[in-house]
Formats: structure tokens, sequence, C-alpha cells
């Protein structure tokens, strides 16, 4: 991101600020991680997010959002610039780079994740950030979400499009059980790609348990069907022991058949992006947690499992994750 785009940005976040008729909400995240990979030998220090969030209301039925990454591995990226619109109290329609409807875990924000590493649907899925418009209805204990957006990266708004990526989803709460469907029809390049996906979560005393289940069909038979799944548990112990309010224990295991990001080689055909793979991991969660903010230190171990044969490259061996994680 250049100087000018950042200045675009801080420009933008003041003028809704400087009209809002309350005061704005800043938000933020810090994710610093350490990684060890024994089998190599190789290990690293990162920021995985420094995200900073402005939002609020101009009106009671228009709000506001603006958000950027300032050290996503390295990188600077604006993820929201969002305006949306309340209806009758039921709708609400927003425009902007927003989060695209579909996926559940994918689009989680860094701060509420149990694992240090997402699951590996967020792996074979398409961007879950873009630039369009979506409308969400509630009704009681449900909504629904529908929105159209630009096919290409969301870096670049200047491309004209002749395909759009549409998505969906629809969620509910029954008892104890969180259950959503999504779908999404992404256009990355020169065949379609339908995404369907089931999520459901269940929390019961100190006990939550979640899976996810992704179905990726490529038109025109351009490329196998392929799949990616997870089920995962965290147990929390309430614990007293100088700041720290709980201890946490999480297990996951995921996986995923071969698949591909749709974008088509020098011949015109899809190749293979992510090879198939399995993976167990284990953690623990000691939490600081106040009325301004909280503070998760996590420690997580990965197995992964590949075809026997295959080398994986850096960053996708068995490792060793430790991480520190502010929000306020």
């Amino acid at each position: 991101m250049t100087i000018k785009t950042f200045v675009l940005a801080a420009t933008l976040v003041c003028g809704f600020v400087a009209s809002a008729q309350s005061a704005p909400q800043i938000h933020g995240t810090l994710r610093a991680a350490y990684d060890w990979e024994p089998s190599e030998g190789m290990s690293r220090f990162q920021v995985r997010n420094a995200r900073l969030s402005v939002e609020g209301s101009i009106t009671d039925a228009l709000s506001y959002k603006v958000q950027t990454d300032f050290c996503d591995q390295g990188k600077i990226k604006i993820l929201d610039a969002q305006a949306s619109y309340a209806f009758a109290g039921k709708f609400t329609l927003t425009m902007g780079q927003t989060l695209v409807p579909g996926l559940v875990e994918g689009a989680r924000a860094p701060h509420l994740l149990w694992f240090s590493s997402r699951s590996l649907i967020s792996k074979s899925c398409g961007p879950r950030r873009a630039v369009g418009a979506k409308l969400k209805y509630n009704f009681g204990p449900a909504y629904a979400e529908v929105g159209a957006f630009n096919a290409h990266p969301m870096a670049d708004h200047n491309v004209w499009e002749r395909q759009m990526l549409y998505a969906g989803k629809l969620g509910t709460r029954l008892g104890d059980f969180n259950l959503e469907l999504g779908a999404e029809s992404a256009y990355p390049d020169l065949v379609r790609i339908t995404r369907l996906d089931a999520y459901v979560k269940w929390t019961s005393g100190r006990w939550r348990a979640e899976g996810e289940y992704m179905y990726s069909a490529y038109a025109h038979d351009a490329y196998k069907d392929s799949h990616a799944w997870f089920v995962s548990a965290n147990y929390d112990l309430p614990l007293r022991l100088g700041n720290f309010s709980v201890l946490s224990f999480q297990g996951r295991y995921d996986g995923m058949t071969d698949a591909s990001d749709g974008k088509a080689n020098a011949a015109g055909l899809l190749k293979t992006t992510w090879e198939r793979r399995n993976r167990l991991t284990l953690g623990s969660t000691i939490s600081h947690i106040g009325p301004k903010g909280r503070c998760d230190f996590k420690i997580n171990y990965e197995w992964m499992f590949y075809p026997w044969g295959y080398v994986a490259p850096a960053g996708d061996r068995s490792k060793l994750i430790a991480e520190i994680c502010v929000r306020f």
C-alpha cells in the first residue's frame, strides 16, 4: 500500500468520525508468534496481525467501519471500508470492501480463533473479503445474507467485471447449537467454482465444540471436486493466577483433498495449488480478560500428514507455535 493510499484511508476515517453523532469505537488486535519446525531445525518470529479498526454510527440507521492491518506477516492491507444502512430494523445493506458471506471459520476475526493457525478450509476457499454489496435480513433467532462482489482481488478496484462473485449464508440458533449454511460462486479466472459450506457449533458449560465442511465443484470438469473439513473442541477452566482468569485446552483434526485456486496455467488448465493433507493440532491457552480487552498466550503443536513421497515446503510442516494475542 502506498503512502498516498494510506493518507486517503486516514482522511476517510477522519471524515466519518467528524460527522458521527456518537463517539467512534476504536479496536485493535496484535498477534505475534514464534514458529519452530523440528524436522528441519528451522524457526521464525513473525507479526501475524496488527489490526486497527474504527467503527460507529452516524445516525440510528447509518453505520461505518474502516479496518487496516498494518502488519499481516509484514504487509499492510486495508481490510474493511464499508458503510451500512438499516431498513426497518430487519434489513441491513452494506456496501464497500467487506467480508464475503459463506464460510464461517475462514472469516472469523483473529482474536476469536481458538488456534494459532486457521483450519485447512481457509487454504482452499476463495477470498474472505471483496468489494461489493450485501443485504442481511434478521428474523427472530435466524438471519439470511446475500451479496455480489468483484471477482478480482480487492487490491485493485479499477477492473471492469464480466463475471461477479456471488455468496450467501443462512444461520440460526437452536438451543445449545449454532447452525449455518453457506454457498459461494466465485470466478477467479476462466471457470466458476461453486462452494457449499455447512457449520455447527455446540456450547454447554465450559465446553465448546464446532465443525465445518466445505465442498468445491469446478465448472466444465476443469478440476476434480475437492473437500475440506475440521472438527475441534475447547474446554475452559477457571483460574486464579495473577492477572490470568482462564486456562483452556483445545484439540482439532482437519483435512483437505487436492484443491486448485482456480487460476489457469499457460496451457489454460487448472493445476493443483494445495496437496491433500490432514492435520492434528493440540494446544492450550492462558488468558487475561479485563474490562478493556484481553490477552491470550497460546501454545500449539501441529502434526501434518501428507501422501507418501510428498515433500512439504517450509511453513507447511509439523511445527510448534507460541503466540501472544492482544485485543483492545
